[in-house]
């Protein structure tokens, strides 16, 4: 069962290290995405967000590959994807925006399918999170 979770672990540092690879490389396209929506314009604190998002999906997914911090690097995960997931549902059914303006790989696939792939990230690290809470680990 430990190389699942290990591999889970993998997979996820690897999609959180492409997502910040495709922000920094093209960083301007990524602030225009960002700014996008209404509500990240409106809101003050927002305006640091094309600099901080990155910077926290790199932290939380080297976290989750250490003993001493995985538990909060999967905290901090489970943060930035429900917060993104926030964001898919306003854009879906309050700005009823349905065009993705995702870079990468991920700009061929629909909100909806976003969505599910944010909700599988969140199951993902809500289930690595009690397989770690359950094992004794000495820090």
């Amino acid at each position: 069962m430990s190389i699942g979770f290990q591999m889970i672990e993998l997979f996820l540092f690897g999609i959180f290290v492409y997502a910040v690879f495709v922000k920094v490389v093209n960083f301007d396209g990524w602030k225009i995405v960002f700014f996008q929506t209404d509500y990240t314009t409106a809101i003050d604190i927002l305006k640091i967000g094309p600099f901080i998002i990155p910077f926290l999906e790199i932290v939380f997914a080297s976290m989750i590959l250490t003993i001493k911090y995985k538990k909060s690097g999967f905290y901090g995960i489970i943060f930035l994807m429900t917060s993104y997931s926030l964001h898919i549902i306003y854009r879906l059914f309050i700005a009823k925006d349905h065009d993705c303006s995702c870079m990468g790989i991920f700009k061929a696939i629909s909100f909806l399918q976003h969505f599910y792939v944010s909700l599988s990230i969140i199951i993902l690290s809500i289930l690595s999170l009690f397989y770690n809470n359950g094992r004794k680990i000495n820090n």
